[in-house]
């Protein structure tokens, strides 16, 4: 569990984006999104970004993603 994740949905069709950010425990919800595909995005600093492009949602449905956050290669 990683509080402060910023979360970064998009609409693939409509390429509509809504952020928001994950809770103390990792949570996250962004309500109000059209059915469709989207695209999302999991951003912290430190940590490497993680893309999962393959999300459908349909009506009355909650999704649950987990993601697996890497520590970013820091040595340049």
């Amino acid at each position: 569990m990683i509080p402060g994740v910023r979360i970064t949905v998009t609409n693939t069709a409509t390429q509509a984006s809504h952020v928001a950010s994950t809770d103390k425990e990792g949570l996250f919800q962004i309500p109000g999104l059209f059915i469709g595909n989207y695209k999302v995005t999991a951003e912290h600093p430190g940590f490497r970004s993680v893309v999962d492009a393959e999300q459908k949602l349909l009506i009355n449905v909650a999704l649950r993603i987990d993601f697996k956050m890497q520590v970013a290669n820091l040595a340049a």
